[in-house]
């Protein structure tokens, strides 16, 4: 069974690319979920999902599992990641002059550099 997924973020209507995505997963795959990327709660609109559903179901697309929404299973992320610590350092990346790109051992974007988040899990 061919598996396929279309993330939509809650933001107002679909636009023809998202449109054009979401009818073309439906067609290739047998099952489909619908995950909502409402984790950037500052892009989020009032309605914004609801548009978006009509939108699908105006283009007859039909999905199997979901709405998902992907700020609900945030207390799971978190007792996931509790037993790791620090181990893995909560990390991201930052617009800001690179003084030493080598130290993470990875080849960063241009003026990015790593910072800790302690509140970000």
């Amino acid at each position: 069974m061919t598996r396929v997924r279309f993330v939509s973020s809650p933001t107002g209507s679909l636009h023809v690319g998202n449109a054009l995505t979401a009818v073309a997963n439906r067609r290739f795959g047998e099952w489909m979920l619908l995950p909502v990327d409402d984790a950037g709660a500052a892009r989020s609109v009032p309605g914004g999902e609801e548009a978006i559903l009509r939108d699908l179901e105006w283009l007859a697309v039909a999905w199997d599992e979901g709405p998902v929404r992907q700020s609900e299973p945030q207390e799971r992320y978190r007792e996931a990641a509790d037993p790791l610590g620090d181990r893995f350092g909560r990390t991201t990346l930052l617009r800001e002059r690179v003084r030493d790109p080598g130290r993470c051992g990875a080849r960063l974007p241009r003026g990015a550099r790593l910072r800790r988040i302690d509140a970000a899990l």
